[in-house]
């Protein structure tokens, strides 16, 4: 009996290797490559408490969790605390247990993390003397900015003319619907349509159309600093989104390198042509977009006098 048991032992243990390979084979970036978060951020219940005492020490905590698919790079967190209720520490703070200067960078959705990069961070803080009133009621902010970025795949219809003589092309153009990348600037539809150069050439037109669906603000990439400390000039940082499209493995040109949002919604045109490609063609098209963002968040609590 022990010498029958063990090969089915082991051709069990083969099987359930073999699915687990499988099942990892079919998880790819694209499933990833969903929603409409960047940076979720959040104070801790309690942390701080609904009421603190004057004079006593507590903690200011928040998650920050990263729900995208991109690293949020070169993030900075601004904290607004009253100074004349509240004394917070901020040389004191630290992110996951490490002192930290409310700069970092917090990784997004990959193959190896899946859940995206979270951090802890904690500021200590004292509730000053109130004098005018036996509860006084107080308000934080946070303000976080970040870079982030918007990858969309799809595969489209390239070198396409009606009037080839084929009596069946392997695609047609048509438009895209896109729902989200895992980024909460998302692109939901490329229109293909054929147009010829004027050089004559065979080419692809694409409109893009993107749209901010997260709850925060689009601003430049690397203006974060600026953008959360409110220095200098920001009139023209708002709802600007660097577009970059690559069909069949080459850079195509786009009427420009950027878009300005309005009303959290943009379009661009991008045309390109494949080379040594006769008749219609089904060629993969990445479509990357880069900017900034910012999100704020607040939280109300109460200081209570003794006497």
């Amino acid at each position: 009996m022990k010498t029958l048991l063990t090969p089915i032992i082991c051709i069990l243990l083969l099987c359930l290797f073999l699915v687990g390979c499988a099942g990892q084979a079919d998880f790819s970036m694209q499933d990833l490559r969903k929603g409409t978060n960047g940076i979720v951020l959040k104070f801790l219940d309690d942390q701080p408490p609904t009421t603190i005492i004057e004079n006593d020490r507590f903690v200011m905590t928040l998650n920050l969790q990263n729900d995208g698919a991109a690293t949020a790079k070169n993030t900075i967190l601004n904290l607004g605390v009253p100074s004349e209720y509240i004394n917070a520490d901020l040389n004191s703070a630290t992110m996951n247990g490490d002192p930290t200067t409310l700069q970092f960078d917090l990784e997004g959705k990959s193959m190896k993390n899946p859940n995206g990069g979270l951090s802890i961070l904690m500021i200590p803080a004292t509730a000053l003397p109130i004098t005018t009133s036996k509860k006084q009621q107080v308000t934080i902010a946070g303000q976080i900015c970040y870079d982030y970025e918007t990858v969309a795949e799809a595969n489209i219809c390239a070198n396409y003319d009606p009037s080839y003589q084929l009596k069946v092309f392997p695609c047609k153009p048509k438009a895209i619907s896109l729902s989200s990348q895992g980024a909460p600037v998302a692109i939901t539809k490329i229109d293909v349509k054929p147009k010829y150069t004027p050089e004559g050439r065979l080419a692809t037109s694409l409109t893009i159309t993107l749209q901010n669906k997260g709850t925060g603000r689009v601003i430049e990439a690397g203006q974060s600093a600026a953008v959360c400390s409110s220095r200098g000039d920001l009139t023209k940082v708002w709802d600007r989104v660097i577009v970059t499209a690559v069909m069949a493995g080459k850079k195509i040109n786009c009427k420009k390198d950027y878009v300005t949002l309005e009303n959290n919604k943009a379009e661009i045109t991008c045309e390109g042509t494949v080379e040594n490609v006769q008749g219609p063609y089904v060629a993969p098209l990445q479509v990357y977009l880069d900017y900034g963002y910012t999100q704020t968040l607040s939280k109300q609590f109460y200081i209570e006098r003794i006497k």
